[in-house]
């Protein structure tokens, strides 16, 4: 079997070539958006000019003229935000982003109030709401002799649960043992009226 040896001239040109590598990708990446810009180069022109006399230093080369248009309202509602206590970058975070974390803030707040505790950078708006609801709802069902955990299940699921005990408990009356960990209500009245017929003919 043969060895390839490699000498140290060898060595330092490969050595160069991957320290180098990463500034190539990054100067490739860094106007990705190039060929969407030159798309229409004189429209980006134009525009990078108009904003350039307001304030705004765009590169035609690399955005177009939607994308400085976008950035601009970026830029214009962190700056809204700001005035209300929020602190967000422009250059990470579109306009819709900051709104959305702005009602996730306060509805975190909100339910603070109320005595429960979410992180805003770890949870939604929507997804602090079904927390609450999976919570009460537990406690709902518990009241009623079930026990549901609000961290595994949401109140839907809970519900769909004590229908399915309720109705095996039903079926169990009438001589039909289905197991509500395996097969929901629906389940268990199509397969008790499958067996129906069955018995029917038996007693015959």
């Amino acid at each position: 079997m043969k060895i390839a040896i490699v000498g140290p001239g060898l060595k330092r040109h490969f050595a160069e070539r991957f320290f180098l590598l990463p500034f190539a990708i990054l100067t490739s990446l860094s106007c990705l958006a190039t060929d969407s810009a030159e798309s229409n180069p004189v429209q980006s022109h134009v525009r990078a000019t108009y904003w350039h006399e307001k304030g705004y230093n765009f590169d035609p080369a690399c955005m177009t003229a939607s994308e400085m248009d976008a950035q601009v309202k970026d830029i214009q509602r962190s700056k809204y935000w700001r005035k209300k206590g929020y602190d967000f970058n422009p250059d990470y975070m579109t306009r819709f982003e900051m709104d959305a974390k702005v009602k996730d803030i306060q509805r975190s707040r909100d339910w603070k109030k109320k005595g429960y505790d979410f992180n805003p950078d770890y949870m939604t708006w929507y997804e602090m709401d079904a927390k609450v609801e999976g919570i009460e709802r537990s406690r709902y069902w518990k009241a009623q002799g079930y026990s549901f955990n609000s961290d595994r299940m949401t109140a839907n699921a809970m519900d769909g649960a004590a229908k399915d005990i309720q109705r095996s408990k039903y079926w169990k009356k009438k001589g039909y043992h289905f197991d509500p960990d395996t097969m929901t209500a629906l389940s268990m009245d199509i397969e008790a009226t499958l067996r129906q017929p069955q018995a029917q003919s038996k007693g015959q």
